[in-house]
């Protein structure tokens, strides 16, 4: 599931690293893949200072760019049992730089450039239960390799005309993307209302993209709360808070929000592997009357 949105700020970062916790606490396996040279994932995933305590070997970097197989070598473990993460820095824009460039992304070895990802996911997917790729505010060579690796996408976007002008200017973008990849299909698309006011501008905002997109939108949205940032000054997130530093209310009402978002979003799953399962069923039982038939 690539989390994604060409505008920053709009909170892709917690809802990817939110998702991978609360997949975790459901004791399904997730695994996180920093895209974001920020770093801002891997800080309050694993607590380590991206630029200071991960050297360029604890990237994706080298996996990209010279042995897809490799990818499994810079896989962390968190302090969430069934949470893994793979670590960004300022390293991981040599991606953008490199890759493009016919002289440096070994294309002749890997193939092409746009590809590496999905290479290299091949090698660990079997692992998790999810991937979660936390994207950066570009459509840049990871970006793109996040969208065409990935089987979803989940669009966090605050109900405001500034976010939703940008959405509206990244579909066009998608579409055109998509028709040159004719083979491309997503199981799953949604668009998640996040830092919600729940102002009368805000739910105005709010029920305009529910008549243009209605099912496309996730029913629950993310409020905007200062537990987030509470959360974020302890290097974490709301799911690491034992106990409410302030209102017991507020927290309440945050982490209600949260689980809300999040077991949509994995009920919404769970319904896939459903069908995804039935339609396998469903394939073995014909191949097997086809063997017996001769």
């Amino acid at each position: 599931i690539a989390v994604s949105n060409l505008k920053g700020g709009v909170g892709k970062t917690q809802t990817a690293v939110d998702l991978g916790k609360k997949l975790a606490i459901e004791g399904l396996r997730s695994l996180l893949l920093d895209f974001d040279a920020q770093g801002t994932a891997t800080l309050i995933s694993s607590g380590l200072i991206p630029d200071l305590e991960l050297g360029y070997d604890a990237t994706i970097t080298n996996c990209l760019l010279s042995d897809p197989n490799n990818i499994s070598k810079v896989v962390l473990k968190t302090h969430f049992d069934g949470f893994d993460l793979i670590p960004a820095n300022l390293a991981i824009q040599d991606c953008d730089l490199l890759l493009p460039n016919e002289k440096e992304n070994n294309q002749e070895r890997l193939g092409s450039p746009f590809m590496r990802l999905s290479q290299a996911l091949k090698t660990i997917k079997n692992q998790y239960d999810v991937i979660l790729i936390d994207c950066g505010p570009n459509l840049g060579l990871l970006t793109l390799n996040a969208i065409i690796a990935c089987d979803g996408m989940i669009i966090p976007i605050p109900p405001n005309m500034n976010d939703y002008s940008s959405f509206i200017m990244y579909t066009a973008t998608l579409r055109n993307m998509f028709k040159e990849l004719p083979d491309k299909k997503l199981e799953y698309f949604r668009i998640m209302l996040s830092k919600h006011s729940g102002s009368n501008e805000a739910l105005q905002m709010e029920n305009m993209m529910r008549e243009q997109f209605g099912r496309f939108i996730l029913s629950n949205h993310m409020c905007e709360t200062v537990e987030v940032a509470k959360a974020a000054n302890e290097i974490g997130t709301i799911y690491d808070v034992s106990k409410p530093r302030g209102s017991r209310e507020a927290y309440r009402r945050a982490i209600q929000h949260l689980d809300d978002v999040n077991m949509e979003i994995i009920n919404n799953f769970k319904d896939i592997w459903g069908k995804q399962a039935e339609k396998a069923v469903h394939k073995s039982e014909q191949t097997t009357e086809e063997v017996v038939n001769g």
